[in-house]
């Protein structure tokens, strides 16, 4: 039976580019297998499929194993995660970039989207890498839930402070060496932006 999707082919492949590198944050030996994204992408197999040997061929992903004629297990490149990170500077080389589907809720996928390209403000930047950031804290397992709290207040500082009419250089400094200090995992979701921010406060 074919499942009808709501999801563009390009929403797929950036859903399956999202998972592929949330799993590799958690460890980056770990492999998806097919069953996985089935279970978590809500459309026909056979686009699954389709997607994933696209994202094999343009080298964001490798398919490592094959089982019978179909894949069996996958994971993000080095330039799959280049790609995912840094989504302005690659919108152009792989249209399906721009395309962000959002977490709505758990292990529900909503199909609203986010246009991500050249002409998205700086406050906008920062908001969708800070939603990433904060995403990543939740899906550390091996915190407690008042490090989470520790991390998510920094954070929030970080952002409301870089996103204040005049920001404060030193305190946006403080704060991003306590992040990497304490949260380096989250540090290359927010790089790009936070250098930006800091080179643009001048001495």
């Amino acid at each position: 039976m074919i499942i009808m999707s709501e999801l563009s082919n390009d929403e797929i492949r950036y859903k399956i580019l999202e998972i592929l590198y949330k799993v590799a944050l958690k460890s980056p030996d770990w492999l998806v297998i097919r069953s996985y994204l089935k279970n978590h992408i809500k459309c026909d197999e056979k686009l699954i499929d389709f997607n994933v040997k696209y994202l094999d061929e343009r080298e964001l992903a490798k398919i490592m194993q094959f089982k019978g004629r179909n894949w069996n297990t996958v994971k993000i490149t080095g330039k799959g995660v280049d790609v995912y990170e840094h989504k302005l500077e690659f919108a152009s080389q792989y249209p399906f970039i721009k395309i962000a589907i959002q977490k709505i809720d758990g292990s529900v996928y909503g199909s609203a989207v986010q246009a991500v390209d050249s002409q998205v403000s700086v406050k906008e930047r920062i908001t969708d890498s800070f939603k990433q950031a904060y995403s990543l804290v939740e899906m550390q397992r091996n915190l407690s839930e008042g490090e989470k709290a520790n991390i998510k207040e920094n954070l929030e500082g970080l952002e409301e402070e870089i996103k204040a009419e005049k920001p404060d250089k030193s305190k946006v400094q403080r704060l991003w060496d306590w992040i990497k200090g304490n949260a380096n995992w989250v540090v290359p979701t927010l790089k790009g932006i936070i250098e930006d921010i800091i080179k643009t406060l001048g001495s």
